[in-house]
């Protein structure tokens, strides 16, 4: 009979080497975004797969009041952008990333036409002049502002120019995570503490809620363990999220749904990844 200790003894190898064999596969090809910076829609396919967290979804869609403006800085695929137009009464929706997504079944019809919900405009904010970024519609402010799991990607002496650029466009909510210190992952260059984020916004004016912090990274899928050790919310301060109250949290939030799930909503995605991109089955 297995012991305690040796259940969570396999449960770690299992996790270490299912890591180890995605960045050994990848590595094995010439994947855009092994030295950070910008990814093709193959690399996010071969090396995540459809890497989506349906609690955290949840909450994007479904936060109270709901938000009806949304930026996405990093927005890959544009699974959670596609998701927020789907279920929410969002009207513009706009996710950045400098990779053009049209493929065939993206979510994406055709890029930087912020008209469409979702929209992604394909453009490198950190050499962007301000009237290329507002021909986009990226020099207003949104609602909610989310970047998931993207700047340890970038350099890190860009990171207080990414700073300020997302603070500058937030609302009411900035919803944000990036890898810690020795995080496994494809492309890492520049992984930083939480505490060093929370000092990164909270000095340009936001108000870190740590309450709904902790409520959001309960609600996260139990295989985005990141997400449930790095996500954080903060709030404009005046506007109701900063009270940081669970009252932000719906019902909808709470509820899972199978229908949620990425290989129902994007069933061509998952056969793509393997057909055209060529990760395991």
């Amino acid at each position: 009979m297995m012991t305690r200790a040796t259940v969570l003894l396999v449960a770690v190898v299992v996790v270490v080497g299912w890591m180890g064999d995605v960045v050994e596969a990848a590595s094995q090809t010439d994947l855009a975004g092994a030295q950070g910076n910008a990814w093709t829609a193959c690399t996010h396919l071969r090396v995540y797969g459809l890497n989506f967290d349906q609690g955290l979804a949840r909450f994007l869609a479904y936060s109270n009041p709901q938000v009806k403006s949304v930026l996405e800085f990093g927005c890959g695929l544009g699974l959670y952008l596609d998701y927020v137009c789907r279920r929410s009464n969002a009207t513009k929706v706009i996710g950045i990333e400098p990779e053009a997504m049209t493929f065939e079944n993206s979510v994406f019809s055709r890029v930087n036409d912020t008209s469409l919900c979702p929209a992604q405009a394909a453009v490198n904010v950190l050499h962007a002049s301000e009237a290329e970024l507002a021909a986009l519609g990226l020099m207003s402010k949104f609602d909610l502002v989310y970047s998931i799991e993207v700047l340890e990607h970038i350099p890190r002496e860009f990171h207080d120019k990414m700073a300020d650029f997302l603070v500058s466009r937030v609302d009411k909510l900035l919803v944000f995570s990036a890898a810690r210190p020795n995080q496994e992952g494809w492309g890492h260059i520049a992984e930083r503490p939480t505490e060093e984020w929370i000092e990164e916004f909270t000095s340009r004016g936001l108000v870190y809620l740590w309450r709904v912090t902790e409520l959001v990274r309960r609600v996260c899928d139990k295989r985005n363990v990141n997400h449930k050790r790095n996500i954080l919310v903060f709030a404009r301060p005046g506007t109701f999220f900063a009270d940081d109250n669970s009252s932000v949290f719906s019902r909808q939030i709470l509820l899972s749904n199978p229908d949620d799930q990425p290989a129902v909503m994007w069933p061509e995605l998952q056969a793509m990844s393997t057909k055209v991109c060529g990760a395991p089955a």
